[in-house]
Formats: C-alpha cells, structure tokens, sequence
C-alpha cells in the first residue's frame, strides 16, 4: 500500500539505474543522420550520411511485432522488423529518420544492421534512451533471418 505523500519511485531513480543499464549494453553503433540534398541540385536526392555519434555502447533487441505489423493499406508488412535499441542518455538528441549502424555485439547477425529511427522514446524517469527502429529487409539486402 502507498502512503500518501509518499513517492512510487524515488528521485533520480533513472539516474541511480543507469550506471547498471550501461553495463548491459554490450554491442556497439554508430549514429548517421540523413545526408543533405544539394542545394544546386536538390533533384540528385540527399547527399553524403553524416556520422553524428560513434562507438556508443547499445543493446539491440527484436520487438516481438515483425508478424503483426500492417502498411499504409492495412495488408501485413512481413518484411519489416521493429528493435528496441537502447543508448545512453549522453547521446544528446536524436532524430527520428537517423540510422543506427550496429558496428559490434556478440550476436554477429546484428552487425552490420542499419537500422532507421521512427521514434524516440521520452520519459520523467529514463535510466537510458530507447529508439523503436526498423529494419527493411529489403534495403538491408533480402536477408530472410
């Protein structure tokens, strides 16, 4: 039972955990934002990706959806995987659209991935940052794993 004028969860509680989510975080990725498209030729598409952040610990995890997830017309989309991947909280900023590149992990089917942000999780009590990403089977090579 809670008493009243008592705190669930105490302050800076994301704070204290962190230091423990940093720990399991045992692969490695890499940040990219979208290249620019040139100004002169806005029609040649975006240039050149942009690394944002390198070398930052992370753990890369599947979310249990891949069979449930529906496109724009309602149809199931079988070839698109959503992860959860979590990076440290001195990451400042990221972006929906940047890509996550999975560069080590002791699971060897993860690296290489390229992995595009969709959204952001925020909260009050975060001990670390979640990014809900997809990956494309077809732009990541056809790979049916």
């Amino acid at each position: 039972m809670v008493l009243a004028n008592s705190r669930v969860v105490p302050r800076g509680w994301g704070a204290r955990q962190a230091p423990v989510l940093l720990g399991s975080m045992n692969s490695t990725c890499a940040l990219y934002s979208p290249g620019a498209p040139d100004k002169d030729n806005p029609l040649n598409g975006p240039g050149e990706p942009r690394i944002e952040y390198e070398g930052i610990p992370c753990r890369v995890q599947e979310l249990n959806l891949s069979g449930n997830t529906q496109d724009a017309t309602g149809q199931l989309d079988a070839a698109r995987r959503e992860y959860r991947v979590s990076i440290p909280l001195r990451v400042e900023r990221p972006r929906v659209g940047w890509v996550v590149r999975i560069t080590g992990s002791d699971d060897p089917g993860t690296v290489g991935r390229e992995l595009t942000v969709r959204q952001i999780l925020y909260g009050s009590e975060l001990p670390c940052r979640d990014l809900v990403c997809t990956d494309p089977l077809q732009e990541n090579g056809g790979r049916g794993d």
